[in-house]
């Protein structure tokens, strides 16, 4: 388990959520929903949307030596696909869209999903590169839905869980 969750008391189980919880109390966090989370349901499950490292393309294929191993493969830079297996070969390749990922994912489970309102009490901070991201990790995200929970408001559960790396800010704090 990540040490970020360490200090956490919480309960693992192998089995599938989808398998603990009706599905009618189930949502599906991700930042690509239509649905905006406007209040924690504590009748509701909420389910904290896949990590995906946005600075690596990830690529589906099959070994070219092997030829019945599907590999996934990555692209750390260029067009070099490189074989995750010890052959080190160069992988047949087919690109996979991790673009709205984990709203596919919950669409396939006919689950409700829900985003995290960044865009309704956040603002575009100006910044060298003009990034903008909502996408957030999964602790980031556990931290806010807890200082919500603790709080009800979003602007504070928001401010302690975005870091300012992500390019959103607080309008009041958007002159600094």
């Amino acid at each position: 388990m990540n040490d970020g969750f360490a200090g956490y008391l919480m309960d693992t189980t192998p089995e599938s959520y989808l398998d603990l919880f009706p599905l009618e109390t189930i949502v599906y966090l991700t930042p690509d929903s239509e649905n905006v989370l406007e209040d924690i349901d504590p009748d509701k499950v909420y389910v904290l949307g896949g990590l995906v490292d946005e600075s690596i393309h990830k690529v589906r294929g099959a070994c070219p030596v092997s030829r019945d191993i599907p590999v996934l493969c990555c692209e750390p830079q260029g067009r070099l696909w490189l074989c995750g297996h010890a052959c080190g070969a160069v992988c047949q390749r087919v690109r996979v869209s991790l673009q709205q990922l984990t709203l596919r994912r919950a669409r396939e489970q006919c689950l409700q999903t829900a985003r995290l309102p960044i865009r309704e009490y956040m603002v575009r901070a100006p910044n060298p590169r003009n990034y903008h991201s909502e996408t957030l990790a999964i602790n980031q995200v556990f931290d806010i839905l807890s200082t919500y929970y603790e709080t009800r408001s979003w602007p504070a559960a928001l401010r302690a869980g975005v870091s300012s790396g992500k390019g959103y800010v607080l309008p009041d704090t958007a002159e600094q």
